[in-house]
């Protein structure tokens, strides 16, 4: 027993001896050449050690630590003093959209990158610690800390009084080879965006609200908005002119061109289900209208006059477009989602990426183009609600009929998953949330030419109340359909929680509601809430009512109009929805990260 411990004792001296002498010698050799090559030499040997060590004695003997709190900042608390949000990401996804998304931050967060074992460490952590240092503006509002760190960098991190002395351009790890997110920053950055007032007329107003001076109201004055309140203007019905030449002169700026790179390399899609209020629906398309988009409507068939203008309408505008064929829709959701399928059917013949589902009542809370960088930043996700389905999904659907994927005649005749017999004899899951979704071209494209939904749209269409709040939230959430961007079913509550959807803005009584009146339980926007709307992250809101206070809707049309066309673009704050579920959920698709969709990690 003596012999053996005695031999241990032996091996573990001498490997102790080994990295002094090892240690010692990186010491002598930073005499005479940078520390930066030194280090980076000395890891990647110490990497190779690792294929023979376990990894356990790997860390012990090449060291690293972790580097907490890299902005030197006090740590802050979040709202109601609660801790800050928290991310954790491995290093391998901190690109330079990362770092970009990060700056446009505007609240307190922690993030957390972790390094794991690669070759080239000591570099990968320079060029992170120094991109972040050299590019986060508003530090104050970031707490990060680096895990993984190589002892060496650490030490000279650590030793040095500004992060300019460990970040020289002279470091072959900070090139643009070695380092592209600094790289790809620095162009960001040197891109300054020349801002010129379109040449186009203000916002389409109706005569009756022209007493109203929005800004006013916009920018929070309080006594005037209280003088407002008291007061509100009613939506009155108008005679509009409907020749081509009248409605272009009405806010349709058809040789308006976007000059956003963004917007001309993007294309959004909208599918209305309507049903009243011509006038109305034509200021709000006019309040967000963009040649580069397509916009669909789909007419009830008790709105004969609605119908007649909207045709009118498309017959003057180039990309709106009226279906056809009219049901009998409901409130209670009859034809809701066929009427929707048939706006995909027409619009799939044009060109466009991204696609809203939307009702009469739904109104625009961001501009074009505001839109389009949230989605950018979340890679374009399916964006649907859901919520427990528990206590009225069995009420919501004709339970005496069969919905077995065999009699919903799912699958097209060449679909290999018809040969699975025994699943076929399965039943699909209910899930149920709002109507309102967005959804990728490639999940559309799906829906309408990869499998057949008819049967199950006509089995759901019954005249019972609420059915179309079942039809896309379990579609998407079936494994044996797998539609592009469906969700596994366990983890909806996971990477699609309740609050951090964005189709439509609702509040339900009795949640806060500043004009403190509600319809059917929900509450009515009016003037007291437009001083907040801006700070809201929702892309659409729901609703204002004519009835009640018209001049806020106009209100809020025309400062959208004016943001897109008279106002320098501000960037939102892209880090709230990079770090969003349904954003850490469409990366993990990207990357075909099955296992850690399997088990909902975030």
């Amino acid at each position: 027993m003596c012999n053996i411990l005695r031999t241990i004792c032996t091996v573990l001296t001498t490997v102790v001896l080994v990295f002094i002498i090892f240690y010692l010698t990186s010491l002598i050799l930073l005499l005479f050449f940078p520390k930066e090559s030194i280090f980076d030499y000395a890891d990647k040997i110490a990497y190779k050690i690792y294929y023979f060590l376990p990894y356990d004695v790997y860390r012990f003997f090449t060291g690293t630590k972790n580097l907490y709190n890299i902005f030197d900042i006090e740590a802050q608390h979040g709202e109601n003093s609660s801790a800050p949000p928290s991310f954790t990401y491995y290093a391998e996804d901190v690109d330079g959209f990362f770092v970009y998304y990060m700056n446009t931050s505007e609240r307190f967060t922690e993030t957390n990158i972790v390094f794991r074992n690669e070759i080239s460490l000591f570099n990968s952590v320079l060029c992170t610690y120094c991109t972040l240092q050299q590019f986060i503006g508003r530090k104050d509002l970031h707490m990060v800390n680096l895990f993984g760190v190589p002892v060496g960098l650490y030490h000279i991190i650590k030793s040095a009084s500004s992060y300019k002395n460990v970040c020289l351009d002279t470091f072959n790890g900070l090139d643009r080879e070695h380092c592209p997110k600094k790289s790809f920053m620095a162009n960001r950055i040197n891109v300054s965006e020349r801002f010129v007032p379109d040449n186009v007329k203000p916002f389409w107003k109706p005569k009756y609200t022209s007493g109203i001076n929005c800004k006013r109201i916009i920018d929070g004055d309080r006594k005037y908005i209280k003088e407002i309140k008291d007061k509100p203007i009613k939506y009155k019905e108008e005679e509009l002119k409907m020749d081509c030449n009248s409605i272009r002169e009405r806010s349709f700026n058809l040789k308006y061109i976007p000059t956003s790179p963004l917007e001309r390399r993007y294309s959004l899609a909208f599918a209305y289900n309507v049903y009243k209020a011509y006038p109305i629906l034509e200021r709000r398309l006019s309040s967000q209208y963009s040649p580069n988009n397509h916009y669909c409507y789909f007419v009830d068939i008790k709105s004969p006059d609605v119908f007649k203008k909207l045709n009118q309408l498309a017959k003057c505008i180039p990309n709106v477009y009226v279906v056809k064929k009219q049901y009998n829709m409901t409130s209670g959701g009859d034809y809701a989602t066929i009427a929707h399928v048939e706006c995909m059917k027409l619009l799939l013949e044009k060109k466009w990426d991204y696609l809203y589902l939307q009702q009469n009542d739904d109104f625009p809370l961001k501009t074009p183009r505001q839109q389009l960088e949230i989605l950018e930043s979340m890679n374009f996700p399916v964006e649907m609600s859901f919520v427990d389905p528990s206590s009225t999904v069995p009420f919501r659907y004709n339970t005496s009929l069969s919905w077995r994927y065999k009699d919903l005649n799912f699958f097209l005749k060449d679909d290999y998953r018809n040969m699975y017999k025994s699943k076929l004899l399965e039943k699909i899951v209910f899930q149920k949330g709002c109507v309102c979704t967005g959804l990728p071209r490639e999940s559309v494209e799906y829906l309408v030419y990869k499998i057949n939904i008819t049967t199950y749209l006509n089995q759901m269409n019954v005249g019972i109340y609420g059915n179309d709040e079942l039809a896309w939230q379990t579609l998407f959430t079936d494994d044996f359909l797998n539609i592009p961007g469906s969700i596994p079913r366990k983890c909806v509550h996971i990477y699609r929680p309740r609050e951090s959807y964005l189709v439509r803005r609702v509040s339900w009584e009795p949640e806060e509601c500043p004009t403190k009146t509600y319809h059917h339980s929900i509450c009515t926007w009016g003037t007291e809430t437009l001083p907040e709307m801006d700070s809201y992250p929702d892309f659409y809101g729901y609703r204002f009512r004519g009835e009640t206070d018209y001049g806020a809707e106009v209100c809020w049309m025309e400062h959208l109009y004016n943001i897109t066309h008279f106002k320098k673009h501000k960037r939102r704050d892209l880090w709230y929805y990079y770090n969003l579920p349904q954003s850490v959920f469409q990366r993990l698709r990207i990357k075909n990260d099955e296992e850690a969709i399997k088990t909902c990690e975030l």
